[in-house]
């Protein structure tokens, strides 16, 4: 359905900024990703989408999805301060999932602002795309999350 000046639900949404109700009817790389069925596959992954870091403290990373990812995806930013290394060595910041995502990237088109400013200051890198050629920047622009954007730029 359409209303009087042409515009489907999707339209409406986007113009009015709002992004969970876009992510419906056009859902992202990293939703078809990170479903709730991946973020909670394993004890570790559930204990990041929960926030529960005494569980993350004595599991391990097993596949593409890791337990940053997660906690980025969920917002769970005490998960993400104790994932995330603190160290001039921020390889462990990095890397991306099978479909190309980051810990930033997911943060970013979250909007989770503290997570981004939080990983940029650990040395999380702004300039890895996606396999859909999608980068942070342009995820936190997408869903207008202009504190993330104004983050990034700043980065």
């Amino acid at each position: 359905e359409r209303n009087a000046v042409n515009q489907d639900v999707e339209d409406v949404a986007t113009v009015n900024r709002h992004a969970a109700i876009v992510r419906l009817f056009n859902p992202t790389l990293s939703d078809r990703e990170f479903t709730d069925e991946a973020c909670t596959s394993t004890e570790r992954l559930r204990a990041a989408a929960t926030g529960d870091v005494a569980a993350l403290a004595r599991t391990q990373d097993a596949g593409p999805i890791s337990a940053l990812m997660v906690a980025c995806r969920r917002k769970q930013l005490t998960a993400v301060e104790a994932l995330a290394p603190s160290s001039i060595d921020a390889t462990s910041l990095n890397p991306q999932s099978a479909k190309g995502c980051t810990a930033l990237y997911l943060a970013a088109e979250e909007g989770a602002e503290q997570i981004v400013q939080l990983l940029l200051a650990r040395g999380a890198e702004t300039a890895l795309a996606a396999s859909d050629g999608g980068t942070v920047l342009m995820r936190a622009c997408y869903f207008g999350h202009d504190q993330c954007t104004l983050e990034l730029l700043k980065a």
